[in-house]
């Protein structure tokens, strides 16, 4: 699952999810205590399912993000997908959901990475969902 790391898409995602992981909570004071995130770098959740963070976005910057910026996020996402031999992955359009770009130009962005990063070649099937759509719902903690 690769998602497009947002403080207020963290905070305030339900829980659906049966399985157990840290709560949303916990995952940006890390994020926030941790060396500081660039766009276009990707956080490795290790949860189940994984969770990838792509920062997409830079409040202080104008625009917040660039196509740019999406394309690196993919391109790293793609590598760490090969890397843990991924064979599906379901993603948000990054930079569409809060940032200031077009479905079709996360489409367009997607398709070039595709075309030229062998990273890709594992995969068998990448879902993207609405953006219009609820986002994903972060599973939460169990007590057993």
């Amino acid at each position: 699952m690769i998602l497009e790391e947002d403080t207020a898409l963290i905070l305030t995602a339900p829980s659906i999810a049966s399985l157990a992981t840290e709560p949303a909570v916990r995952v940006m004071t890390d994020l926030y205590f941790n060396a500081e995130r660039r766009p276009g770098e990707v956080v490795v959740r290790s949860t189940r399912p994984l969770e990838l963070l792509a920062v997409v976005l830079d409040l202080d910057a104008q625009p917040v993000t660039t196509l740019d910026v999406v394309r690196v996020a993919l391109q790293r996402v793609l590598a760490i997908a090969a890397a843990r031999k991924l064979r599906e992955i379901v993603m948000e359009p990054l930079g569409c959901r809060t940032g200031p770009l077009e479905m079709e130009a996360f489409c367009a962005a997607l398709c070039n990475v595709l075309r030229t990063d062998g990273a890709a070649s594992g995969l068998a099937r990448i879902t993207c969902l609405d953006p219009e759509c609820a986002p994903y719902e972060r599973p939460s903690r169990r007590n057993s």
